[in-house]
């Protein structure tokens, strides 16, 4: 019986940035239409950002890790106030429903969301070659905390910032294909 081929393992660049921007870019659109019927745009790097408000507005993180022939974790990052707004479109709820939400149902719809932007986003991994398994969701919400992956080779971090309903939201991706 003859060997079989060597099949070639596929490299960093084989994934470009262009691509992690191609998929995160799709991954958060296509979410944002098909689970609230609302566009999601992608606000150029030079943007500005939105004014600091004092005192600090509560944000919630949702995060989902991945890891295989990929590793990494996709982060959803936006205010409690929008969360809350994307929670009652979910929901199909009103303005005082939405008022009275509790914050685990919040938090159970950003990691529900982050969970399906991170599956996205893994399914073009996968396509490239790079098979991994998701984690389950989680979040994290307060006003004063920041996210620092640990540098290693092969690491690399890019964000994203959208506008949907009037509201400011960060993508980002923590990504390494292994070396």
């Amino acid at each position: 019986m003859p060997a079989r081929p060597a099949i070639p393992m596929p490299s960093i660049a084989e994934f470009t940035d262009h691509d992690v921007r191609t998929h995160m870019v799709r991954a958060v659109t296509d979410v944002f239409t098909t689970m609230l019927d609302r566009p999601a745009v992608l606000l150029p790097a030079d943007a500005p950002p939105p004014p600091v408000k004092y005192p600090p507005e509560r944000q919630i993180v949702g995060t989902v890790g991945f890891a295989g022939e990929a590793n990494g974790v996709i982060y959803l990052r936006m205010s409690e106030l929008f969360a809350r707004r994307c929670t009652g479109i979910m929901l199909g709820l009103d303005e005082v429903e939405i008022a009275a939400m509790d914050r685990e149902s919040v938090s159970d719809a950003v990691g529900e969301l982050s969970n399906i932007v991170a599956g996205s986003f893994k399914n073009g991994l996968y396509d490239a070659g790079f098979s991994c398994k998701l984690s389950i969701p989680a979040t994290v919400s307060g006003t004063d905390f920041s996210i620092s992956p640990k540098p290693g080779d092969g690491t690399f971090r890019r964000a994203f910032r959208f506008d949907s309903l009037g509201q400011s939201m960060v993508a980002e991706v923590i990504l390494n294909l292994g070396t």
